[in-house]
């Protein structure tokens, strides 16, 4: 179609994205149109958490993104803090 929106209605709701074993971050959503992110816990990513590309109505509510844990200060000092939460590339 026109709006190059191939993905519907895709919903994650209670889930813990853990970057701590991918190279940069957590997830990408490329032409949805309708999704939704609801109580997620992002966690461990040093590039961009959560990156969208492209689509429309997405949403992300009562979510929670630390770089990294509290309690693990020597890994929070070492790190360079140049990570995105969410990476908005829009139509």
């Amino acid at each position: 179609d026109n709006q190059k929106s191939c993905n519907e209605f895709i919903s994650f709701t209670d889930v813990m994205f853990d970057s701590n074993f991918r190279s940069a971050g957590g997830a990408i959503v490329q032409h949805v149109m309708g999704a939704t992110f609801t109580a997620c816990f992002w966690t461990g990513f040093t590039g961009t958490a959560l990156q969208i590309d492209g689509g429309h109505e997405v949403m992300v509510e009562f979510s929670w993104f630390a770089e990294c844990y509290w309690s693990d200060s020597k890994t929070c000092i070492d790190r360079d803090d140049s990570s995105i939460a969410v990476q908005i590339n829009g139509n």
